[in-house]
């Protein structure tokens, strides 16, 4: 069931991507180069909402029954699960100011947004590192085809990746904008 790596590996980029364009966002917010929060708002919503409702809840399932396969990784699994813990709040905490100052309700410095999407930014960068460098590869290695249904069935069961409705739009409109930055950038290189 390597598909499950795959996917994995698949959102993991996504969100290093994602991250990429959000620290370069926020660095020319601070500068005074932009003072349009939008899309930093719909990448830290995107990556907030889509990690609670299906990123995390897949990667927990995994890692629990790793922990069981190999209980020397229960200490890992459980400083994962912490990290998913922390991700969150400081996600919701930034989604959350990010909306209010977008909206005109709040006003905040440009170096204290800066430190607090810096924080979320190291959170989320080191917490991908690690489940690539330490824990998917020793899934890869040590579960078997029962380890994999079991995850997969209980993944199937258990996660609900549908985002909520009402920010679709606001995630598809991210989509386009980023496609339409990236290609502005490929063709000035």
């Amino acid at each position: 069931m390597a598909d499950i790596i795959h996917l994995w590996h698949a959102e993991h980029a996504k969100f290093m991507h994602l991250l990429d364009h959000l620290a370069d966002r926020i660095g020319r917010i601070v500068a005074g180069e932009d003072e349009h929060l939008g899309v930093v708002c719909d990448i830290v919503a995107y990556l907030h909402h889509y990690g609670e409702r299906a990123h995390h809840p897949r990667e927990d399932i995994g890692f629990a029954r790793l922990a069981g396969v190999d209980p020397a990784f229960a200490s890992v699994v459980d400083l994962l699960r912490r990290e998913h813990a922390a991700i969150h709040d400081a996600g919701e905490q930034l989604v959350a100011e990010l909306d209010r100052l977008a909206s005109g309700n709040a006003v905040v410095t440009r170096e204290t947004l800066a430190r607090r999407a810096r924080h979320y930014l190291e959170l989320q960068r080191a917490h991908l590192d690690r489940e690539e460098r330490e824990i998917i590869p020793h899934i890869a290695d040590r579960f078997g085809l029962a380890d994999w249904r079991a995850v997969q069935d209980e993944i199937h069961d258990k996660v609900d990746a549908r985002l909520p409705p009402d920010l679709l739009p606001r995630f598809r409109q991210l989509s386009r904008e980023i496609s339409v930055e990236l290609a502005i950038v490929q063709e000035a290189v």
